[in-house]
């Protein structure tokens, strides 16, 4: 089963709500390149509700260089 990950602005000019992503878990290439556009995009990106431990943390952000 497929997840729709979507963003939505909050901000007139820059900061999205993004949703439908698993952060405690490796993302697909997919969805880091959907993270990395919307940066680009919106600036800043705000993610609800995703409980994580440093570990997990951590390996959020590798997947970014």
């Amino acid at each position: 089963m497929t997840t729709s990950c979507t963003f939505q602005k909050l901000g007139k000019t820059f900061v999205a709500a993004a949703s439908g992503f698993d952060l405690t878990n490796k993302l697909p290439p997919a969805q880091v390149a959907q993270i990395e556009s919307s940066i680009a995009e919106f600036g800043v990106l705000v993610f609800h509700d995703q409980p994580m431990d440093e570990a997990q943390q951590d390996a959020f952000i590798v997947q970014f260089g």
